[in-house]
Formats: C-alpha cells, sequence, structure tokens
C-alpha cells in the first residue's frame, strides 16, 4: 500500500503520517524528514525530497506552494513533465521497498496528478480542518 496524505498545512496531516508511521507505515528515516521547528514541535513527518520534488512541480505549472491557481500539470513543458515525474518514480520505486509506506506534504494536493500515474495501490487520507481554524493557527 502506498498511502498519500493530503491536505492543506495547518490540517492534521502531520499527526495523521505520525499516527499512520506509528501503526508501522514506513515513512523514512529521520535523515529524510522535515526537522521538527517550533510552530510544528513533534515534527512535519515530510520527506525532503519529496517536498523539494513537489515545489519544482509547482514551480514548472508558474505557481508556488501558497497559490492554489495555476497549478494544471497538464500544461507543464513536456520535458519538465517527463523530468519530473521521473523524479517522482524514483522516489516512489525507492519507498516501494518498505510497503506499506506513507508520505505527506501539503503540496500533494496540488500535485497529486502527476503523482496518481506512477503509484500501483494508493491510498488516499484527506485531512479536513474548517479554513477559519486553519488560517488562526497560521497567524
Amino acid at each position: 500500500m502506498q498511502i498519500l496524505v493530503l491536505g492543506m498545512h495547518r490540517s492534521g496531516t502531520s499527526v495523521v503520517t505520525q499516527l499512520l508511521a506509528a501503526a508501522g507505515a514506513h515513512v523514512g528515516s529521520n535523515d529524510d524528514l522535515m526537522a521538527a521547528m517550533p510552530d510544528n514541535p513533534q515534527g512535519y513527518w515530510e520527506r525532503l525530497d519529496i517536498a523539494r520534488i513537489n515545489q519544482d512541480i509547482l514551480n514548472a505549472c508558474g505557481v508556488d506552494w501558497f497559490s492554489a491557481t495555476g497549478d494544471d500539470v497538464s500544461a507543464m513543458a513536456p520535458a519538465s513533465r517527463n523530468r519530473l515525474a521521473a523524479a517522482v518514480r524514483q522516489v516512489v520505486h525507492s519507498m516501494n521497498f518498505h510497503r506499506p509506506w506513507v508520505t505527506k506534504d501539503p503540496r500533494l494536493s496540488l500535485t497529486v496528478p502527476l503523482w496518481s500515474p506512477l503509484l500501483e495501490a494508493p491510498f488516499f487520507v484527506v485531512c479536513h480542518r474548517h479554513p477559519g481554524e486553519v488560517a488562526y493557527s497560521l497567524r
């Protein structure tokens, strides 16, 4: 099983990913993960390589992580799409040695159209938190 936790930042994706990892899903080594910070002292549970690939996907679409417009991966230049799909394929291949695995990154909510065709056994967990609570948490 390949588990992708989807949701806006500050919507509970970190705690859900942490729980899935505690239940036995592989998330990666500590060196693979973003370090905890004061605003998320339990850790983000995000793989650095996946966050970097997702940021590259958004950049190739002409957007950033805080913008939800212009994120159509089909509008990406074919060369960029092929390069980024190869990067996704490589990460998925390496994680498949540790099934079940779980990953999360708020950018995945926007980049999942590029990821989905490269997954064999995807399972999506969608975290939802009231937008007002997310805004308050960000503030």
